[in-house]
């Protein structure tokens, strides 16, 4: 169902995700745990390309959804100019870096003499630099100094290798861009309900009209596939439209008779535009007929009917979160991405969020969850997958991976938070 090839994504000298490769099969609920920073987030939302992938393949029922724009002659012209630019560049901090290291020790080791001696020293009592092997000495400000300089430099350092790196990533992925058509994303997030940490309901808008919004919106296909099989449009499509849409007068007629024609079909053309808006209208109060029981019946699974007319700002963390999973079930999606759904949520109301997402998985759901609730990872979840430094560094059924953690990286992990 959902296939990741190489997924690479940096944000500017950052790189979050360093080359994840998994499949993902209909019906699998699969759990992602792992520290802070691991790139979990950040993962599921490139699934649904909220986050643009730097480089990488992600495919939604065997067809591609990612797209990345060819550089084309020009852009490939200079980017072979430019990466070797940013390589003498790194070199060049890196130069940098050596001389100021350099200093370093040598001011590290006299502040190391002047703390014996007593001479010469700038005491600083609340400073002491954790990389001078446990030499006890007094830091004095030129210390403050040069690490600031180390600091600046190698982030310099750092910037311009990861823009080297990600161009030539771009270059060496354009050959396989090349003629392929941009997706329509939002066809397919529809498919993809996506839970966030913090709900993301609308505020301005009542219980209910957050659950229809979605449907509403992607039912303008349906309208004009509705309007434009009217017989209104079959009509004013048959009329001669060559005077009314020319700025000139097109086909030898005076000024006076262009001008009546003109206005013959302005005025045809007001009675089609307010017959399509009335049409417009009355299909979609149809349409949000049949969408509105939906929304109720879902509002009902949660026992949450009584709110349907409430503002969000009326609402526990709890139920906001049940609400929000409701609105993305409102599409009724293949898949459902969760992104830390209990995460914001006091520990009392994390259970009947918990209880939801339990149901939707029992129903056989196909299920992506970012989640640091160890427990409920092991009770729901059929594989669990461990990320760390942007990548997937274990991959099992959650009985394996909790009980004989390979990884000892993942040995580590799970003693601090089980």
């Amino acid at each position: 169902m959902i296939r990741v090839i190489d997924l690479h994504k940096h944000f500017g000298a950052l790189k979050v995700l360093n080359g994840i490769d998994i499949n993902i099969e209909q019906g699998e609920k699969v759990a992602v745990i792992g520290p802070s920073g691991s790139g979990k987030s950040t993962f599921l939302r490139c699934i649904n390309l909220l986050e643009q992938p730097t480089a990488g393949q992600i495919l939604f029922d065997e067809s591609e959804i990612t797209y990345y724009q060819p550089l084309g002659k020009v852009g490939l012209f200079f980017a072979d100019k430019k990466i070797p630019k940013l390589n003498k560049n790194c070199d060049k901090q890196a130069a940098k870096l050596e001389v100021l290291n350099i200093k370093y020790n040598d001011i590290k080791n006299n502040s190391a003499i002047n703390a014996e001696t007593g001479v010469g020293s700038m005491p600083t009592s609340d400073m002491q630099d954790p990389d001078m092997d446990n030499v006890e000495c007094i830091l004095d400000k030129r210390i403050i100094g040069i690490n600031k300089k180390i600091a600046k430099v190698t982030s310099n350092m750092t910037a311009s290798r990861v823009a080297s790196d990600s161009l030539a990533k771009r270059i060496e992925i354009n050959d396989s861009v090349l003629g392929k058509p941009k997706v329509k994303i939002n066809n397919i997030r529809k498919n993809m309900g996506m839970v966030f940490q913090h709900f993301n309901l609308f505020p301005h808008m009542t219980v209910l009209d957050n659950i229809t919004a979605a449907p509403l919106d992607s039912i303008g296909y349906e309208v004009n596939k509705i309007i434009s099989n009217a017989d209104i449009t079959k009509e004013f499509m048959a009329i001669p439209r060559p005077v009314a849409l020319s700025k000139i007068n097109p086909v030898g007629l005076s000024k006076e008779d262009y001008a009546i024609a003109s206005k013959e079909y302005k005025a045809k053309k007001k009675v089609y535009n307010d017959a399509v808006r009335l049409l417009s209208t009355e299909t979609r109060a149809e349409l949000y007929a049949k969408i509105k029981p939906h929304a109720l019946q879902l509002l009902a699974r949660i026992g949450l009917t009584d709110k349907a007319l409430a503002y969000p700002n009326t609402l526990s963390g709890g139920q906001k979160q049940r609400i929000a999973i409701i609105r993305a079930l409102a599409m009724k999606p293949d898949v459902m991405l969760f992104d830390e759904p209990t995460s914001a949520l006091d520990p009392e109301m994390v259970g009947e969020v918990l209880d939801l997402i339990k149901q939707l998985a029992d129903e056989g759901m196909t299920m992506i969850i970012v989640t640091h609730e160890m427990g409920f990872a092991k009770e729901v979840a059929t594989r669990v997958l461990f990320m760390d430094g942007g990548l997937i560094v274990e991959d099992a059924p959650p009985a394996e991976l909790f009980d004989s953690p390979k990884n000892e990286r993942l040995q580590s992990f799970l003693s601090k938070v089980l």
